[in-house]
């Protein structure tokens, strides 16, 4: 079971690898993905929406795309542009 800690760790780096974090913790990840997503570090929660994409991308999760849906409706712009980028 990945935890929040884990995966807020290993989004906080300068450039995440969003594929092997995907592949590491996949769909167990969306849970903490929706809270981070939603927090008020803007940075982080665009690597949290952007990971998202990855692991849809992955697995068609429908998590994922509630996530970047509520990301493209969020008022600040840097977490709607990671939601069109993932």
């Amino acid at each position: 079971m990945v935890t929040l800690d884990e995966v807020k760790k290993a989004l906080n780096v300068d450039e995440p690898d969003y594929i092997e974090i995907a592949n590491k913790f996949g769909e167990q990840a969306l849970p903490h993905l929706k809270e981070i997503a939603k927090s008020d570090d803007i940075l982080l929660a665009s690597k949290a929406v952007y990971l998202s994409g990855e692991i849809s991308n992955n697995n068609n999760n429908n998590l994922s795309v509630d996530i970047m849906k509520d990301a493209s409706k969020n008022d600040k712009p840097e977490i709607r542009i990671a939601a069109i980028a993932a």
